[in-house]
């Protein structure tokens, strides 16, 4: 170790400290101790080997020791060694200082890259320092400049060159290691030309913007050179090294004795929130950065952020005393960017609540309730009805299940017959129990009235839900619950579900395309019953005895272009019934409902449809659905040739009566192909004659006449 001999020179500036050599770190190497030195402020003057004295501004100082590490070159041997890439034939050390050999020829064409650092792969070079050998002179170190983000270790590379003569930097480009195809850049002014022994100083700045490079000469500020057009570095791995124009015939004195690069390590950020599964924030977690970089904690919002060098390996675990989180911890490797939203959900010892939602008549289960715990989704019910909550300790929670209006309940889960069982309750004709009187009350007023009815039944054939009505949402009972600080399991919390109107309570979740699994019957009603009578089409529907019918549900669909619907009659049946409609499209839908069941047979109502179609066209009636009460379905065609042309059509034909059997009257249908005078008896077994029932001159065409079952006497 040599010895050091150091007298400082303390000028009293802006109230600056005196530093002492104990501040500074006292086992290093010589070089790296020479190099220290040399950069101390302008207010102390340190005399170090070979007398070489050294003026600085402080901040590169404390900006050196604090946030960056450096590379240096003392060049205190006879060889120039691998830490450079040049030409061996041009380049030389002697007496401890770097510059070109004799046999250079002159040009700007001599390239040496410093290898032993570079920019990228975790680290950013900031600085390049280097002192004039006190051997050079004006003359030389206008003919040298320092390489800047060369694109590779080679003495070919590509990048800058800045050179100071005149009382200017200038900023250049080099090309394949040499000047030619070189581009200026800009010049700016600054201090006066640096001379043997000043130290220089260059500090990189890569902006958004552009490059800028400040120049300092001795520590005080210069210029700053700027490249709007970033012509480099052309990738994140660059070098420096020294350029120099070479002196042919003429002596250039422009060698180096020191050289450094200063660097500081690429760090990334490494950060995320943790939170609870309702979303708060949770504070105070340790969270723990393996492989020696160290804890750092959650603030009150439970957000957390690290910092971690480039290249960084690990697994970070976050902890807090009765608390886990979910992941339990996450590892990286070769970390090479920003890590944001690196989140964990932390939770209490958690507590299960748990239960079965089932429909409120058939306990039928019912799938895809929503459960929402303090307004937040956290899962619904499964194919069994099944729910299943896990949620932390000590916390206050309430549940509410919910489900979409109309979603599952089907097509004809809410009948008409629904209305009738809702009237009969809101008129005292029969006995609800609660929950029927829960689904029942569908305007939600706490009351089963006849207008509630009414709903039902608009809502029945399609009609659509007015402002107070509810018809086919579900409700639940409980509506909600409550939890005061969970502190245990919480198990069979049990919900039973209402669609508003089922009062029959038919829905069952294994039949969404009906109301329970209704039983359809195709009967040849239509075929049977329809008989026409000029361009009118009569359908009437008749009952049978015992039917004790308070509802029925229809369902039509009808040719417009053939059929212009007109209406629908009742019966002496059917009067006490209150009939409603929806008609839209070729389509009818009718139901009825009443209070006193009916069950006597005959004929219910009739519809009536004008035939507008062309002739010989076979024009179709299609009763869909055909339901008295909530009983099994009918469905029923009928095919109309607009001339009836499939018999004889030139012939006269009865083509039906109803009803058949006979009752206690009978309507019969005929047709005759042309004017004429028409006669139709009744005769007994026997053949004779019982009545008469026409007797006079007919239209072609469709006709009917009724008989009461009597003799000519009556």
């Amino acid at each position: 170790m040599k010895s050091f001999f150091i007298i400082f020179i303390v000028f009293i500036v802006n109230l600056k400290p005196i530093i002492t050599l104990s501040q500074i770190q006292t086992k290093v190497d010589e070089q790296k101790l020479l190099y220290l030195s040399s950069k101390i402020t302008q207010n102390y003057i340190i005399l170090n080997k070979g007398g070489k004295s050294n003026i600085f501004d402080s901040t590169i100082f404390f900006d050196y020791i604090n946030n960056s590490d450096t590379v240096t070159d003392d060049f205190n041997r006879t060889t120039v060694g691998p830490d450079w890439s040049l030409d061996q034939r041009y380049w030389q050390i002697k007496n401890g200082e770097f510059g070109l050999s004799p046999i250079c020829n002159a040009g700007w064409r001599y390239l040496a890259v410093f290898n032993k650092i570079s920019n990228g792969n975790g680290k950013k070079i900031i600085e390049i320092s280097f002192r004039w050998a006190h051997s050079a002179d004006i003359n030389g170190i206008r003919e040298a400049a320092v390489a800047l983000m060369l694109d590779a270790a080679s003495p070919h590379a590509n990048g800058y060159w800045i050179m100071y003569r005149y009382n200017q930097i200038r900023l250049q480009t080099i090309v394949n290691g040499e000047y030619p195809g070189s581009i200026e850049i800009g010049r700016w002014n600054g201090l006066p030309d640096p001379k043997g022994g000043d130290y220089i100083t260059v500090r990189i700045r890569q902006e958004s913007d552009a490059n800028y490079f400040d120049y300092y000469i001795n520590g005080s500020y210069s210029a700053t050179a700027i490249d709007p057009q970033k012509y480099f570095p052309t990738s994140s791995i660059w070098y420096t090294g020294q350029f120099r124009h070479g002196g042919g015939t003429d002596t250039l004195n422009h060698n180096i004795d020191f050289y450094s690069v200063s660097y500081t390590n690429e760090a990334f950020k490494i950060s995320g929130n943790i939170r609870t599964s309702v979303g708060s924030g949770i504070s105070g977690v340790a969270i723990n950065f393996g492989n020696e970089a160290g804890t750092t904690m959650t603030n009150t919002d439970g957000y957390y952020s690290k910092t971690v060098n480039y290249g960084w390996s690990g697994t970070v675990t976050p902890n807090k005393t009765d608390y886990i989180f979910s992941p339990a911890n996450r590892s990286y490797n070769n970390v090479t960017a920003n890590q944001n939203e690196q989140n964990y959900m932390g939770s209490l010892i958690n507590y299960t609540i748990s239960g079965l939602i089932s429909y409120y008549f058939n306990n039928s289960p019912v799938k895809n309730v929503n459960m929402k715990v303090n307004g937040v989704n956290l899962g619904n019910t499964n194919q069994l009805g099944q729910y299943n909550l896990s949620l932390e300790m000590g916390n206050n929670y309430e549940i509410f299940p919910s489900k979409s209006p109309f979603e599952d309940i089907g097509n004809y889960t809410i009948l008409t017959y629904d209305a009738a069982l809702t009237a009969r309750f809101a008129l005292g004709l029969n006995n609800f129990n609660n929950d029927q009187q829960i689904a029942a009350d569908v305007d939600l007023d706490n009351n089963v009235l006849v207008y509630d009815a009414a709903l039902i039944a608009r809502y029945a054939v399609g009609l659509g839900n007015i402002s107070d009505s509810h018809v086919g949402e579900w409700i639940f009972n409980p509506e909600s619950r409550s939890y005061i600080n969970l502190q245990e399991n919480k198990n069979y919390e049990n919900y039973k579900s209402y669609i508003l109107g089922d009062v029959d309570g038919n829905w069952n979740s294994q039949m969404l395309l009906g109301k329970n699994e209704f039983k359809v019957e195709m009967t040849n009603r239509l075929r049977k019953d329809i008989f026409v009578s000029s361009d009118t089409l009569y359908c009437p529907f008749n009952i049978k005895k015992n039917s004790n019918l308070i509802s029925f549900d229809l369902e039509m669909d009808y040719d417009q272009a053939a059929y212009k619907f007109i209406g629908f009659e009742k019966s002496i049946l059917s009067n006490s019934l209150k009939f409603i409609s929806n008609l839209k499209n070729g389509k009818i839908k009718l139901g009825a409902y009443g209070t006193n069941p009916i069950n006597q047979s005959g004929k219910l109502f009739m519809l009536k449809f004008l035939i507008e179609g062309e002739d010989g066209n076979f024009n179709n009636i299609d009763l869909k659905r055909f339901q008295i009460n909530n009983g099994d379905v009918e469905r029923s065609l009928f095919q109309l040739e607009r001339e009836i042309q499939i018999n004889n059509p030139n012939t006269f034909e009865i083509i039906s009566n109803y009803p058949n059997p006979f009752n206690s009257s009978a309507t019969i249908r005929f047709y005759i192909p042309d004017e004429g005078y028409v006669k139709i008896f009744i005769f007994n077994q026997t053949g004779k004659i019982v009545n008469e029932l026409i007797n006079s001159r007919l239209q072609k065409g469709y006709h009917t006449c009724s008989w009461d079952g009597k003799n000519k006497g009556g």
